[in-house]
């Protein structure tokens, strides 16, 4: 039996109906990161993941002095951090002279995001950046670009994970943007204690 849970969903619409349950039977939720499309949870917090999109996009920007030519590696299609993600990478690089060659999922995968870059370095014989929505599909772009030999292009992703930082010491990515999840998480359980100990 619980008292109350903390959840990470990896999908905005996917678990509303078994959280509505548990909340049903008078446990609160917290949601962390992903937001869930209920209005029954006890509260949800995230990170400003359109600013994460923005500022990436714009540290690029500044890097191509305003032109060049990009690609954007998304996450899931549904999932609202993935939509925020996307939204802040266009709302920067609309402020430019910088054309988007091509935009696609790739579900926050590593190996997706990495065939998926092997396929627009045969499409495109200019690429200046790929900007992916979170460091695991910013290693796969690394990787398919190390390995097809190709120089020169700009990979940004989200998180600062210990791998993506390495990644940035040895020049195989350039910019990561760092959520501090442990924080994040500290703030979740902190909000769910709130109301369990002292009925706030």
């Amino acid at each position: 039996d619980i008292d109350g849970l903390v959840l990470v969903p990896i999908d905005s619409n996917l678990l509303v109906e078994p959280v509505e349950r548990v909340i049903a039977a008078g446990k609160p939720v917290v949601i962390l990161d992903t937001p869930l499309n209920s209005r029954a949870v006890l509260t949800q917090l995230a990170f400003d993941n359109q600013q994460a999109g923005r500022l990436a996009a714009q540290w690029v920007i500044r890097r191509l002095d305003g032109r060049g030519r990009v690609l954007i590696l998304s996450g899931k299609e549904e999932g609202q951090n993935a939509i925020e993600r996307r939204n802040g990478f266009l709302d920067a690089l609309a402020d430019s002279d910088i054309e988007v060659l091509d935009m696609q999922p790739a579900n926050w995968l590593r190996m997706q995001a990495e065939q998926i870059t092997r396929d627009w370095l045969d499409r495109f014989p200019r690429i200046d950046a790929i900007l992916a929505a979170n460091d695991t599909m910013a290693l796969g772009a690394a990787d398919a670009i190390a390995r097809a030999g190709r120089t020169g292009i700009l990979v940004t992703g989200v998180d600062a994970n210990p791998e993506a930082l390495d990644a940035i010491r040895a020049g195989r990515m350039q910019v990561t943007i760092e959520q501090s999840p442990e924080a994040q998480a500290r703030a979740a359980v902190h909000l769910q204690v709130r109301p369990l100990a002292r009925g706030e």
